[in-house]
């Protein structure tokens, strides 16, 4: 949510634009540290504006970069020519910052201290800027010092919203405190507060990664797909291959036929999830009428698919089915890799079919793998 609001900054006005020369001369100085005197007898005459700063800022865009980036604010602001900061730019600035945790020893105070300029300068609203405040320190991992800040807002008469509630339920989801992220939806819920999807996807990618947990995971899917929202690929495939790994691919498949008629558009990483899932049950059909689903649905199977698949059927003595899907994965032109051929080989040992064998390991020898 933060990262929407600040990426808006990004977008530079057209006019009173430096040259791509200058705006490098002036990065390369504040990445070698030079001091504030130098810089301002290379570049005093400079005429800074909004847009020159912002240009040059986004050029400090790299998390190494992030002092040079706060560096150069501050050295902008500090000129002599009644140039001021926009909201804009401290938004840039900010947002450098907290995409450079763990490369600045500081930028977690440096955050606060932007935040708290922008609410003395009234170019942000106090709820907005104790929000941003409290965000910042969950970004940072500074998750008590960030709740304590909260408790205090509130007791000064400050209202939480869904914003810094989704920023401590991840949190605490990523970190494990899962009992602790479902009581706080519950209690922004009992204010009326609305979560976003994104409140709902920590809560499941949470819960599906605790075993006793499946009940939870499942109700606040439901809970989801109730209000309207469907998660994304990325997150949906965490979720099931968590799932997975604990032994409930039936429960994941089923939550993709939920989300399949509600326009959810899975991916060959879902299916692998699911085929890996069934593999480790052996239960070759399963695997089988997933293929022939994305088959059907024109998802393209990747390598890690037909490794899924081939893996299943020697595994279950199925080896001639398993050499008929590697032919068919070199007709889609999808190369194999070791693991596919070191099961086709081992499928074959065991069947006592030697010469099969050593033709499979000859051609993999063959092979630039």
């Amino acid at each position: 949510m933060a990262s929407k609001l600040f990426s808006k900054a990004s977008h530079l006005q057209s006019k009173a634009r430096l040259e791509d020369s200058v705006v490098c001369a002036l990065c390369t100085s504040f990445r070698e540290g030079r001091n504030w005197d130098a810089v301002t007898r290379e570049f005093g005459a400079l005429e800074l504006n909004d847009s020159s700063v912002e240009q040059v800022l986004l050029h400090l865009n790299s998390p190494t970069d992030a002092k040079a980036a706060l560096g150069f604010f501050h050295w902008a602001a500090k000129r002599h020519n009644g140039f001021q900061h926009a909201t804009r730019s401290y938004c840039i600035a900010i947002h450098l910052l907290l995409g450079a945790r763990g490369h600045v020893a500081e930028s977690e105070r440096d955050v606060v201290v932007l935040l708290k300029r922008l609410l003395q300068k009234n170019l942000l609203h106090e709820t907005v800027v104790y929000s941003l405040i409290v965000h910042a320190k969950v970004v940072f991992g500074d998750l008590d010092s960030a709740r304590g800040l909260f408790m205090e807002m509130v007791r000064r008469g400050f209202e939480g919203n869904a914003f810094v509630y989704n920023s401590f339920i991840g949190a605490f989801c990523r970190d494990g405190r899962i009992e602790e992220a479902v009581g706080l939806m519950r209690e922004m819920e009992g204010k009326g507060l609305e979560p976003y999807g994104e409140t709902f996807e920590h809560i499941l990618v949470g819960c599906a990664a605790d075993s006793e947990r499946l009940e939870e995971c499942l109700r606040a899917f439901e809970e989801m797909v109730k209000v309207g929202f469907v998660p994304g690929c990325l997150v949906f495939n965490e979720v099931v291959e968590r799932l997975c790994e604990r032994g409930y691919v039936e429960k994941a498949n089923e939550m993709l036929t939920v989300l399949l008629d509600r326009g959810f558009l899975p991916n060959d990483v879902t299916y692998c999830r699911l085929m890996q899932g069934y593999a480790e049950k052996e239960e070759v059909q399963e695997v089988l009428k997933l293929y022939y689903e994305m088959e059907y649905r024109s998802v393209s199977p990747g390598l890690l698919v037909f490794v899924a698949i081939i893996r299943c059927l020697c595994r279950c003595g199925k080896v001639e089915d398993a050499e008929r899907y590697l032919r068919i994965m070199k007709g889609r032109s999808v190369s194999p890799d070791v693991t596919v051929y070191e099961a086709l080989i081992d499928g074959y040992a065991k069947k006592g079919d030697s010469g099969k064998a050593i033709c499979l390991r000859e051609e993999m020898a063959s092979l630039v793998l």
